[in-house]
């Protein structure tokens, strides 16, 4: 059978939106969309937010599909103030921050300077860090065997492997009283190959956002401000089940190599522990020499979620 007698048969067979959504699509289009989509900060409920929505619905409208906007409202956090500081007598601030990249106009904004975890709750926390690799019920496994305390401590886990938000509730459940998040050049960064805008992969400033939220006890908003029923109706768990109780912040990899350097004096971890940074004693359990001191400020809003609907019930 030849590909356009295949593609006849194919298309035969769907009915005229379904045939639009084929047909539509091209790399110069898609190209087109995401550099205006990327061309400023749209974070949820936001000004941006909206503005995108009404990009999104003018183009569906072009393409002749019947679309309409919904604001949602939901439960939602949004960054004002945080800090890490390794009390290690040098005074030094962890930047917590991006770099402005020259030939990248949008990496200069007020989000690059605000990182944080959706929602993530407003705390403080001063103790010393242990590393628990990837935040899995394994690893913090080892770290007992090691006879390495989480309860009353920092963890400092990084990206990979499982949901933020699980890293934090593991966390949560042995006792520690907050957990830095952080990207390791071995999942995404210059282990991996050239980094931006050379390449794909993360830079050493760059920061991994995201929902802590534990989804898997109850995924969607933990408000369920849209309807009349709560989480404890749909799962068995309370809104404040479905989000940490103790204050996280994302960090990059230059954020963290302080962080891994100062547990040079404690026990060496095992391989599968080991990521991509030249520590000068390599990676190690904890705790960390000096104590850390962590502080999150975010503000908690009822805010209003942008929802596109189409007439093939299509929603973003």
């Amino acid at each position: 059978m030849t590909a356009s007698l295949s593609s006849l048969l194919l298309f035969g067979a769907l009915s005229p939106l379904e045939r639009l959504y084929y047909d539509v699509p091209t790399n110069a289009s898609a190209r087109a969309h995401l550099a205006y989509l990327t061309s400023e900060a749209h974070v949820a409920g936001t000004p941006g937010d909206l503005k995108m929505a009404h990009y999104v619905q003018a183009a569906f409208e072009r393409y002749g599909i019947e679309s309409r906007i919904e604001a949602v409202p939901v439960l939602l956090n949004y960054p004002v103030s945080r800090s890490l500081e390794l009390l290690d007598g040098s005074g030094r601030m962890t930047p917590l921050a991006e770099d402005v990249v020259p030939s990248d106009p949008t990496s200069d904004s007020w989000w690059r300077n605000h990182t944080f975890n959706g929602y993530g709750p407003s705390g403080t926390a001063t103790a010393p860090i242990v590393y628990a690799n990837y935040g899995r019920p394994e690893d913090f496994a080892v770290l007992s065997a090691a006879g390495v305390e989480v309860r009353g401590r920092l963890v400092l886990a990084r990206y990979g492997e499982c949901f933020r938000g699980l890293k934090v509730m593991n966390a949560q459940q042995r006792g520690a009283v907050g957990v830095l998040l952080y990207s390791d050049p071995a999942e995404d960064g210059e282990a991996k190959g050239d980094v931006y805008p050379s390449g794909p992969w993360r830079p050493p400033s760059g920061v991994q956002r995201g929902s802590v939220q534990f989804n898997s006890l109850c995924a969607g908003d933990p408000s369920r401000a849209y309807l009349n029923s709560s989480t404890l109706d749909a799962c068995g768990y309370h809104e404040k089940e479905l989000t940490p109780s103790i204050p996280t912040q994302p960090l990059s990899y230059a954020d963290a190599y302080p962080l891994l350097a100062d547990m040079a004096a404690s026990t060496p971890a095992p391989a599968s522990f080991v990521g991509g940074l030249p520590l000068p004693k390599g990676y190690r359990l904890g705790p960390s020499i000096h104590a850390a001191r962590l502080g999150v400020l975010n503000r908690e809003v009822r805010s209003c979620r942008i929802q596109i609907w189409t007439q093939a019930g299509f929603r973003s």
